[in-house]
């Protein structure tokens, strides 16, 4: 893909990074048990859940606050986000129970299928961001 010739807009950063901050946020203030609930679900229990709750939680917090730093220009910010939402799904389509995944794919909300939408975006500024060699 070549570079665009184009700026990409502020509220697309800021929309990423309010979406890393409350998916960091949120789970620890208002939904903990939840969230332990589905790490319990795909087999992680005891400190080991709450080691993958908090690391989880502190990498999205991290993300939005790279984002909106000059950080948000190198490609790399954009290839850990690739890396970890295609690991986070990945995880939860082979690890949850079947009753758990189809009760996750079918939420009224969607939130898994709204997964495929931020990839792409993550995925194009990522090779916007790419070095280039010509």
């Amino acid at each position: 893909m070549s570079k665009v010739n184009i700026n990409i807009p502020n509220y697309i950063y800021h929309a990423l990074a309010l979406l890393w901050l409350y998916s960091g946020v949120v789970p620890m203030v208002f939904n903990h048990s939840s969230s332990l609930d589905l790490l319990h679900g795909m087999g992680f229990y005891g400190v080991i859940a709450d080691v993958l709750f908090i690391g989880a939680s502190g990498i999205d917090v991290l993300f939005a606050l790279l984002i909106m730093t000059k950080y948000r220009t190198h490609y790399l910010l954009w290839l850990a986000q690739i890396i970890i939402i295609i690991g986070y799904n990945a995880l939860i389509l082979t690890l949850l129970p079947k009753s758990l995944l189809i009760e996750q794919l079918l939420h009224p909300f969607g939130s898994m299928i709204k997964t495929l939408p931020i990839l792409a975006v993550v995925i194009f500024l990522y090779e916007y961001h790419k070095p280039k060699i010509s």
